[in-house]
């Protein structure tokens, strides 16, 4: 029995034995095996596979370099920068990537050398001489300046350029076995006769190592206070001060040695053995006892890197010195064959570069246990509990396991049976009860004991599930009905329907049992039950998880039906059409604090999945579109294409807030509390402005242009890449942020002139969002489109106009002069007058053919050819006053596009003035002769019915909402929601018509849409209408 001491001596037990497991362990490397393993090579994007060096630059970017070029990495896709697509960038054979102390990023190997500066690559290679090796080597002086050497030459930035510092003629090249740049632009060279040369401002200094004459240098390593670090083929040394001193500690004997330096310490490979160098003094490393290291080097991080062969894995393995602490890498498995280099990221990922590709070992959020941790093969488990004890048990088709605890614990079997095992749990009292085969039994050491006769099973028939409420009371639920044990008095609650077969059970904190079957979901209280059905709101698909929330709310998991939720006695469902990822609810556990919760956490018949409360019940209540989910596999360290179902509790939550989910592949654990909640940052990774590149990280300015702009943004997230979102605005453009696509870009077409800011931001799903990163680029105007040519413009039509008017008045002045001369001749005057009347009734026509056209466009809408909404008022009246008139009735139809906002904004809007020309058609074509069909604004359209009553004009308004809704669309259906107005002795003005109609419209769309509503069937009495 486990009490709450127990419980917490449990506990601290478990503490102390990780603690003292941890000091057993100090003196061997960390194993990197429960890391999550990704591996990439050309099918990801990797220019080619064989990675010859790893560096991760200032802006967070991950470098890789390869034969066939170098790629940046943001952790979701390579971006290739090769000969064929960077000018600038001499070789695409790459042997090493290197950031000096101003942060620009080097490029270098076969056949030259590149630096890159703001995005832009710069080809620097010295002119080839004629002699033979083309290949470029770099190191950076302790100052982080870059030297390059090439057969013998040495040499250093200047500018944009590289100069010789040390030419060939100074030191033999065929001698030299070593080099290393120093401090205070030194360079010192070791050669095959043991000497160690300092060249410095043209002074050269000569140092002979002791011992025989062949004593050849292997490794230089220059330290910040000018100390210099030698080891060679007679064991390591030390140049300090202008003499040379043996290293003490090292092993005597003629041996070769490497020595390297990793920013902090100095380290020593001698006879396959690590040395720690201190004070002149070398001494085995103890955190790194193996003995067949093979080479020893340091990182683009500074971190140092050893290959070794272990014994005791019987394989070559890596390891990395990082934060004070060795961790090794196993070559087996994904991570195989030869690793060339590695890299410890800043989030504490570890990057290794090998023959076959890039890997990746980061922490996992999850964890898959399987048959190396004790379970079986075949069905690991499909019922995980924990105790009141916080112990782990779980059980299948073998019997009863227990886990021994920890992170990385192991499953012992303590009771076989051969089961099947369908419940297990624990009554308040210690006693753990398993109910298989249609039996109840208790666990009894390492034995199960059939006790059913203790719970009245005999009553039940055949039972098929078992529930313990939190007082204790334990019920059985059986084809005959159900039972009900407290303090050894057992209650029978019959079900007449007989021969019931229950899938699954629970008791809420009320104390009332729910029990699934397939005529209906139960719910027993007291001594009565009721089932629910589909006209409850509980779809037709078995229940197979139930699970209650802190608050009191049921979920229930479908078997291929979503999630229903029950919640102040009312049923809501939703399923993958509403956004959740997997209709098959097998499983369901709250995550948070014990009183409140963050999360349900969904095991699936397509693995696990998480979603917040918050998202699920606005989905439940409608406030919510679309439910977004956030699916956990392989590069979480969860290996569950599908979880179990059909037992209980197949998933778990212990007591330090742990999910624990079986699955097809195993036991996944998944904490919560592992998961990264700090925001990747957001970088700008290009801009393209009418087609033109333009690099991300400073304001760009483009020239004139169609105004098309593409923005390519990233987050530097490489240990959850896939649970990125991004949402982004553009000032002066978008009303609110947009949410991002999977490609990480943005488009804007047709922008005009100006200058513009693009904020972006992200989260990780564990974390807020981001503070908004800004962008600022300036479009530059055609000439056209500039102030002074519109001015300029300006001026030009003023001066036409002035010139006109004035050669038009002078016309006039000499047309009076001459009808002064010509005042005695009455015949021509008389000819010319009749000119001038006919001149001017021409003119008149013309005057009353434009008012005739613009009365049309005064009248007409733009788009649809509509009547417009001025006419139709006009309209309105005339209908009006013939109603007085003469008496008859008459009707008003509002008809409003449905969703039309949604479509504008997926589709555009000439996409929408499409739907909205191709509707009014429609109306157009299915009105009668009698009626007025005009546009009344937006999507919305107004229909006069002549001599109409409200009858046929709600038959009228079904026509028009059939010959939308059945109609060939693009992209998706069109349908349209209706309100109908009639004149009544209650609605006696115009206004008071259109008001009634709107309020019809209005509760179309509330109901629904799609439909026709006529406001007598709403407002029966609409007499406030016509005021």
């Amino acid at each position: 029995m486990w009490t709450k001491t127990s419980r917490h001596h449990f506990i601290i037990f478990s503490l102390l034995c990780v603690f003292f497991a941890a000091k057993a362990a100090h003196s061997a490397p960390i194993s990197l095996a429960n890391r999550v393993a990704l591996v990439w090579n050309t099918h990801d994007g990797l220019p080619q596979d064989h990675v010859k060096s790893i560096l991760q630059a200032r802006d967070g970017y991950i470098w890789v370099a390869t034969q066939d070029g170098a790629a940046r990495f943001d952790g979701k896709q390579f971006t290739t920068y090769d000969t064929g697509r960077t000018p600038g960038l001499a070789t695409n054979n790459i042997e090493q990537l290197l950031e000096d102390g101003d942060g620009n990023l080097w490029a270098c190997g076969e056949g030259g050398i590149s630096r890159f500066h703001d995005g832009v690559a710069e080809n620097l290679t010295p002119p080839v001489t004629g002699r033979g090796d083309l290949n470029i080597r770099c190191l950076l002086d302790p100052s982080g300046h870059l030297w390059a050497e090439r057969y013998g030459d040495y040499y250093t930035v200047s500018g944009n350029s590289l100069h010789v510092a040390v030419d060939s003629s100074i030191i033999d090249r065929r001698s030299r076995t070593a080099w290393a740049p120093g401090v205070a632009n030194s360079l010192w060279v070791g050669t095959r006769q043991g000497a160690v040369i300092e060249v410095r401002d043209g002074a050269i200094r000569r140092f002979q190592l002791p011992g025989v004459s062949r004593n050849a240098v292997l490794s230089l390593q220059c330290a910040p206070n000018g100390a210099v670090w030698v080891g060679s083929e007679q064991g390591m040394f030390l140049i300090q001060d202008g003499a040379i001193r043996r290293i003490a500690g090292q092993p005597a004997g003629a041996s070769p040695a490497t020595i390297v330096s990793d920013g902090t310490m100095v380290w020593g490979l001698r006879n396959g053995r690590l040395y720690q160098i201190r004070d002149e003094q070398a001494t085995l490393c103890a955190d790194f006892p193996e003995t067949n290291i093979q080479s020893i080097g340091v990182n683009a991080d500074g971190s140092l890197f050893c290959r070794y062969h272990s014994k005791e894995a019987g394989a070559d393995c890596v390891a990395l010195f990082i934060h004070g602490a060795f961790l090794s890498q196993t070559l087996t498995g994904r991570i195989s064959g030869a690793a060339i280099c590695a890299l410890s990221d800043r989030a504490g990922n570890i990057w290794i570069g090998m023959d076959h590709g890039l890997a990746c070992l980061r922490d996992r959020n999850c964890r898959t246990f399987g048959p190396e941790s004790g379970l079986p093969s075949r069905l690991p488990a499909g019922i995980l509990f924990s105790d009141l004890g916080g112990r782990l048990w779980a059980a299948n088709d073998y019997g009863i396991y227990s886990y021994s605890g920890g992170t990385s614990g192991s499953f012992r079997l303590v009771a076989p049976d051969k089961g099947p095992i369908i419940t297990l749990g624990e009554t308040p009292n210690g006693d753990m009860l398993a109910f298989c085969g249609g039996r109840v039994k208790k666990l009894e050491g390492s034995s199960l004991t059939d006790v059913s006769d203790r719970y009245g099973l005999s009553a039940l028939g055949y039972a098929s599930t078992m529930a313990i409420a939190r007082d204790g009371t334990v019920w059985v639920s059986g084809e005959k009905g159900f039972t009900r044990t407290k303090d050894g008095q057992t209650t029978f609650i019959a079900n007449p329907a007989r021969r019931v077969w229950y899938f699954s059970s629970y008791v809420d904190q009320s104390g009332r049992l729910w029990a699934s079957a397939k005529d209906g979901l139960y719910c027993v209280s007291g001594d009565s039950f009721r089932i629910y059905h589909n006209g409850d709101g509980v779809p037709g698909v078995i229940i197979i998880s139930i699970c209650e929330t802190a608050n009191g709310t049921l979920w229930f998991g479908h078997w291929g039906g979503g999630l229903t939720r029950f919640q102040n006695g009312v049923f809501r469902h939703i399923g993958v059409r509403e956004g959740l990822y997997s209709d098959g609810v097998y499983q369901i556990l709250e995550d948070g604090d014990r009183d409140t919760g963050k999360n349900l956490w969904i095991g699936s018949s397509k693995g696990i999945f998480r979603a917040s409360l918050q998202d699920l019940n606005a989905a439940m209540d409608g406030r919510l579109s679309t439910l977004r989910c956030y699916p956990y596999g392989p590069d979480d360290g969860a290996f569950a294409s599908q979880c179990i179902a059909g037992r209980q509790p197949s998933a778990c939550r212990t007591w330090d807030g742990c999910m624990w989910f079986s699955a097809i592949e195993g036991v996944v654990r998944v904490n919560p509390n592992d998961l990264d909640t700090a925001p990747a940052p957001i970088l700008m990774d290009q801009i393209l402005i009418n087609g033109q590149p333009y690099p991300g990280e400073k304001p760009a300015a483009a020239p004139p242009g169609d105004g098309n702009v593409e923005l390519h943004f990233t987050a530097l997230d490489y240990r959850n890449p896939s649970h990125l979102r991004f949402q982004y605005r553009l000032d002066g453009l978008d009303s609110g942020w947009r949410e991002g696509d999977s490609s990480r870009t943005a488009f804007y077409t047709n922008l005009p002139p100006g200058r513009y800011r693009f904020f972006v931001q992200c989260t990780n799903t564990e974390s807020g969002w981001t503070g908004a990163n800004a962008f600022t680029f300036t479009l530059r105007p055609h000439y056209y489109q500039t102030v002074a040519f519109k001015a300029a413009a300006a001026f030009l039509v003023l001066g036409i106009l002035f010139g006109a008017s004035f050669l038009r008045l002078e016309q006039l002045r000499r047309r009076n002069l001459m009808l002064q001369d010509i005042q005695d001749l009455l015949e021509a005057r008389n000819e010319a007058l009749t000119a001038s009347q006919n001149e001017l009734m021409a003119t008149q026509q013309a005057l009353e053919e434009a008012n005739a056209r613009l009365y049309a466009q005064a009248t007409t809408d733009g788009l649809t050819g509509l009547t417009n909404h001025r006419a139709f008022r006009e309209q309105l009246e005339r209908e009006w006053q013939m109603k007085e008139r003469d008496g008859l009735p008459l009707s008003l139809l509002l008809i409003d596009v449905d969703h039309f906002k949604p479509y504008n904004d997926t589709y555009g809007h000439p996409a929408g003035d499409e739907i909205l020309i191709a509707v009014a058609r429609l109306l157009h074509e299915s009105a009668r002769d009698t009626d007025t069909v005009a546009r009344y604004g937006g999507e919305e359209f107004v229909i006069i019915l002549h001599r109409t009553d409200a009858e046929n004009a709600f038959l009228v308004a079904e026509r028009f909402r059939l010959t939308i809704a059945e109609a060939l669309w693009p992209n998706r259906p069109i349908t349209v929601s209706i309100g109908a107005s009639t004149t009544a002795a209650d609605i006696t003005t115009q206004a008071g018509l259109i008001a009634a109609a709107d309020i019809a419209l209005y509760w179309s769309k509330e109901h629904g849409r799609n439909r026709v509503m006529h406001v007598s069937e709403i407002i029966p009495d609409a007499r406030s209408l016509g005021a």
